[in-house]
Protein backbone atom coordinates (compact mmCIF):
# COMPACT_ATOMS: atom_id res chain seq x y z
CA UNK A 1 0.00 0.00 0.00
CA UNK A 2 1.66 2.86 -0.84
CA UNK A 3 -0.87 6.07 0.31
CA UNK A 4 0.56 9.32 -0.06
CA UNK A 5 -0.80 11.96 3.10
CA UNK A 6 0.37 15.70 2.22
CA UNK A 7 2.25 17.64 5.00
CA UNK A 8 -0.73 19.96 6.50
CA UNK A 9 0.44 24.13 5.76
CA UNK A 10 -0.32 26.38 7.89
CA UNK A 11 -1.83 28.74 4.78
CA UNK A 12 -4.43 26.23 4.37
CA UNK A 13 -5.72 27.14 7.99
CA UNK A 14 -5.71 30.87 7.85
CA UNK A 15 -9.05 31.12 5.78
CA UNK A 16 -10.94 29.03 8.43
CA UNK A 17 -9.57 30.45 11.22
CA UNK A 18 -10.01 34.22 9.91
CA UNK A 19 -13.91 33.13 9.58
CA UNK A 20 -14.27 31.82 12.71
CA UNK A 21 -12.95 34.50 14.28
CA UNK A 22 -14.88 36.65 12.30
CA UNK A 23 -11.94 38.57 10.72
CA UNK A 24 -11.79 40.48 7.19
CA UNK A 25 -10.41 39.48 4.78
CA UNK A 26 -7.80 42.04 4.24
CA UNK A 27 -6.21 40.42 7.64
CA UNK A 28 -6.45 37.34 6.29
CA UNK A 29 -4.30 38.50 3.38
CA UNK A 30 -1.99 40.03 5.69
CA UNK A 31 -1.47 36.82 7.78
CA UNK A 32 -0.39 34.96 4.12
CA UNK A 33 2.34 38.02 4.12
CA UNK A 34 3.68 36.86 7.03
CA UNK A 35 3.80 32.88 7.19
CA UNK A 36 5.49 33.90 3.65
CA UNK A 37 7.87 35.20 5.23
CA UNK A 38 8.81 32.53 7.65
CA UNK A 39 7.37 29.36 6.25
CA UNK A 40 11.07 28.39 4.55
CA UNK A 41 12.79 28.68 7.90
CA UNK A 42 13.93 25.26 9.64
CA UNK A 43 13.13 26.22 13.12
CA UNK A 44 9.47 26.14 12.78
CA UNK A 45 9.78 22.73 11.57
CA UNK A 46 7.80 20.36 13.54
CA UNK A 47 5.62 23.19 14.95
CA UNK A 48 1.77 22.57 14.65
CA UNK A 49 0.93 24.24 11.61
CA UNK A 50 -2.72 25.53 12.81
CA UNK A 51 -0.87 27.48 15.85
CA UNK A 52 1.49 28.84 13.05
CA UNK A 53 -1.41 30.20 11.09
CA UNK A 54 -3.19 31.53 14.10
CA UNK A 55 -0.03 33.25 15.43
CA UNK A 56 0.08 34.51 12.07
CA UNK A 57 -3.25 35.86 12.00
CA UNK A 58 -2.92 37.36 15.65
CA UNK A 59 -0.10 39.67 14.50
CA UNK A 60 -2.07 40.83 11.07
CA UNK A 61 -4.20 41.87 13.13
CA UNK A 62 -1.89 44.10 14.72
CA UNK A 63 -0.81 45.20 11.88
CA UNK A 64 -4.25 45.80 10.06
CA UNK A 65 -5.32 47.84 12.99
CA UNK A 66 -8.34 45.25 13.67
CA UNK A 67 -7.62 44.29 17.29
CA UNK A 68 -8.63 41.20 18.49
CA UNK A 69 -8.52 38.83 21.21
CA UNK A 70 -5.50 35.68 21.79
CA UNK A 71 -8.27 33.83 23.15
CA UNK A 72 -10.57 34.67 19.89
CA UNK A 73 -7.99 33.13 17.95
CA UNK A 74 -6.71 30.51 19.77
CA UNK A 75 -10.93 29.40 19.99
CA UNK A 76 -11.36 29.51 16.56
CA UNK A 77 -8.14 27.21 15.43
CA UNK A 78 -8.60 25.31 18.53
CA UNK A 79 -5.02 26.10 19.83
CA UNK A 80 -4.60 27.31 23.73
CA UNK A 81 -3.60 30.99 24.14
CA UNK A 82 -0.17 29.97 25.55
CA UNK A 83 0.90 28.59 22.03
CA UNK A 84 -0.90 31.58 20.08
CA UNK A 85 1.63 33.91 22.28
CA UNK A 86 5.08 31.01 21.89
CA UNK A 87 4.02 31.40 18.36
CA UNK A 88 4.02 34.76 17.72
CA UNK A 89 7.11 35.34 20.16
CA UNK A 90 8.89 33.05 17.50
CA UNK A 91 7.54 34.70 14.06
CA UNK A 92 8.62 38.27 15.83
CA UNK A 93 12.11 36.63 16.03
CA UNK A 94 12.88 35.40 12.83
CA UNK A 95 10.94 38.38 11.09
CA UNK A 96 13.82 40.28 13.27
CA UNK A 97 16.97 38.07 12.22
CA UNK A 98 15.95 38.20 9.02
CA UNK A 99 16.14 41.93 8.92
CA UNK A 100 12.89 42.31 8.02
CA UNK A 101 11.30 46.24 7.70
CA UNK A 102 8.35 45.11 6.52
CA UNK A 103 6.73 44.45 10.05
CA UNK A 104 8.58 46.91 11.89
CA UNK A 105 5.68 48.58 13.43
CA UNK A 106 3.42 45.60 13.80
CA UNK A 107 6.71 43.68 15.62
CA UNK A 108 6.78 46.76 18.30
CA UNK A 109 2.72 46.61 18.85
CA UNK A 110 3.30 42.85 19.20
CA UNK A 111 5.65 42.98 21.95
CA UNK A 112 4.13 45.83 23.41
CA UNK A 113 0.94 44.13 23.78
CA UNK A 114 2.24 40.22 24.50
CA UNK A 115 4.70 41.78 27.59
CA UNK A 116 1.30 43.53 28.38
CA UNK A 117 -0.94 40.45 28.67
CA UNK A 118 0.30 38.83 31.23
CA UNK A 119 0.96 41.60 33.87
CA UNK A 120 -1.90 41.73 36.61
CA UNK A 121 -3.56 45.08 36.58
CA UNK A 122 -2.55 45.53 40.31
CA UNK A 123 -0.35 44.29 42.67
CA UNK A 124 -1.50 42.01 44.67
CA UNK A 125 -0.31 43.10 47.73
CA UNK A 126 -1.06 46.85 47.62
CA UNK A 127 -4.78 45.58 46.47
CA UNK A 128 -4.44 43.46 49.69
CA UNK A 129 -3.15 46.59 51.80
CA UNK A 130 -6.25 49.09 50.42
CA UNK A 131 -8.61 46.18 51.19
CA UNK A 132 -7.34 46.30 54.70
CA UNK A 133 -7.47 49.78 55.16
CA UNK A 134 -11.32 50.30 54.04
CA UNK A 135 -12.90 46.94 53.22
CA UNK A 136 -16.32 47.70 52.00
CA UNK A 137 -14.77 50.41 49.75
CA UNK A 138 -12.32 48.30 47.99
CA UNK A 139 -14.06 44.74 47.55
CA UNK A 140 -14.22 46.02 43.55
CA UNK A 141 -10.35 46.54 43.41
CA UNK A 142 -9.62 43.52 44.94
CA UNK A 143 -11.26 41.51 42.45
CA UNK A 144 -9.89 43.72 39.52
CA UNK A 145 -6.18 43.21 41.30
CA UNK A 146 -6.72 39.75 41.14
CA UNK A 147 -8.15 39.38 37.83
CA UNK A 148 -5.37 39.35 35.32
CA UNK A 149 -5.30 41.69 32.03
CA UNK A 150 -6.56 40.47 29.08
CA UNK A 151 -7.95 41.97 25.84
CA UNK A 152 -11.25 40.46 26.34
CA UNK A 153 -13.79 43.00 26.89
CA UNK A 154 -14.78 44.11 30.48
CA UNK A 155 -18.27 44.17 31.08
CA UNK A 156 -18.47 46.56 34.36
CA UNK A 157 -20.41 45.22 36.85
CA UNK A 158 -22.18 47.27 38.93
CA UNK A 159 -21.35 47.50 42.18
CA UNK A 160 -23.07 49.58 45.36
CA UNK A 161 -21.28 50.92 48.29
CA UNK A 162 -24.37 50.99 49.96
CA UNK A 163 -25.55 47.50 50.05
CA UNK A 164 -21.73 46.06 51.51
CA UNK A 165 -21.86 45.46 55.01
CA UNK A 166 -19.10 44.29 56.69
CA UNK A 167 -18.56 44.61 60.07
CA UNK A 168 -15.48 44.23 62.08
CA UNK A 169 -15.21 43.45 65.41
Amino acid sequence: MKIHVPLPVPSNSISRIAGKARLSEKTARKALEILALVSDNPLLSGKNPVSLAAASLYLATIETGEYTTQLRIAIAADVSTVTVRKRCLEIIQLVKADNSQLLAKSIEKSQELLSEESKPILQPSIAAASVAHNPAKNVKGLFLASRQVSRLPYLPVEYDDSRASIELS
